[in-house]
């Protein structure tokens, strides 16, 4: 049976949603701090000649690397930032409105009302 309607909120379960929304984000911004300590540790020794407005400039590689990469590549850090929250939002919102569905159907039940059902319809 194919459903006519769309759910419009995306925020069912706020509180449940933002802790799992910003751990997600949090848990990828660790991953790409971790990837830049390793790859800046592994050129620790290293110097790089860079050539910028007439100037010459030598620097330790980590730090001038980490520079020049937030410099040209900001607007993909913010967006890859911003499209992990949207894909996390979609993602927790998936769980979120069948784990709200459950919790009003045992409130219902709770109350006396045993004619509602709990469906678990798992579709792969």
């Amino acid at each position: 049976m194919k459903r006519t309607w769309r759910r419009r909120n995306f925020f069912i379960k706020k509180e449940l949603q933002g802790k799992y929304i910003f751990s997600f984000f949090i848990f990828v911004l660790a991953g790409a701090v971790l990837f830049t300590t390793v790859f800046g540790l592994l050129s620790a020794d290293t110097l790089s000649v860079t050539y910028k407005d007439y100037n010459l400039q030598v620097g330790r590689t980590p730090v001038v690397l980490l520079k020049e990469i937030v410099k040209t590549n900001w607007i993909f850090i913010v967006a890859g930032g911003f499209l992990v929250v949207i894909a996390s939002m979609f993602l927790t919102h998936r769980v979120a409105g069948p784990l709200f569905r459950f919790e009003k159907t045992l409130e219902e039940m709770q109350k006396g009302n045993f004619n509602s059902e709990i469906r678990f319809a798992f579709q792969g």
